[in-house]
């Protein structure tokens, strides 16, 4: 999948989202550009994993950005 590609699939409730996202969900989800998650990730600001080429992030650690409890 292209970067930059528009992901059509719509979350309507938490439950919904996949056990892990990719990031062009968790930016679409954000309002964060594609490049500014990717970098999160790198920097370990936004919790992730590398599975082959692609970065993931857990539905758990991607339900924690922003929380003030981390």
């Amino acid at each position: 999948m292209k970067k930059n590609a528009i992901n059509k699939q719509y979350i309507s409730s938490v439950e919904n989202l996949p056990y892990y996202l990719d990031l062009n969900m968790v930016s679409g989800l954000t309002g964060l550009s594609y490049e500014t998650v990717k970098k999160y990730c790198q920097k370990g600001i936004i919790k992730a994993c590398k599975i082959g080429r692609e970065w993931r992030v857990s539905q758990d650690d991607f339900l924690r950005i922003g929380n003030a409890d981390n």
